[in-house]
């Protein structure tokens, strides 16, 4: 048996635009419900904001000034409770929201685009477990 290495994830880090400080929380703490963290030692103004993502992982957003690539396909995939409260709660805050049907484990989801650029996918339900290549 191999010796597993990487453990799991901790953070994921996504970027937006300086002076985009108070839409990230707005965006992601207000919009989506994540609760920032608050770091014990100093950053600078424009450093990063941290969300809890729960079971430990955390989600960062950087402002880094590079222009975002609104036509990509990478993205971050969040596990959520309710798919239906999530895309009202976008929609109502003026977000356009992409179905495609379902994962490849039969899993809803749907996909917008936070006001940065990010493409975020929601996946509705408990998580399933993958089976890794031997």
């Amino acid at each position: 048996m191999k010796h597993e290495m990487v453990l799991g994830l901790d953070h994921i880090n996504v970027t937006a635009m300086p002076g985009e400080y108070e839409n990230v929380r707005w965006f992601y703490g207000t919009v989506l419900g994540l609760r920032e963290i608050v770091r014990s030692y100093p950053l600078p103004e424009s450093g990063p904001l941290w969300f809890t993502l729960g079971n430990g992982i955390e989600l960062h957003v950087d402002f880094d000034g590079v222009p975002h690539n609104h036509n990509s396909t990478r993205h971050v995939a969040l596990r959520v409770r309710s798919l239906e409260a999530v895309t009202e709660a976008l929609r109502s805050n003026g977000f356009d929201i992409a179905t495609d049907g379902a994962t490849r484990t039969g899993a809803c989801r749907c996909f917008c685009r936070d006001p940065f650029g990010n493409r975020l996918e929601f996946v509705e339900g408990a998580a399933v477990p993958s089976e890794a290549a031997s």
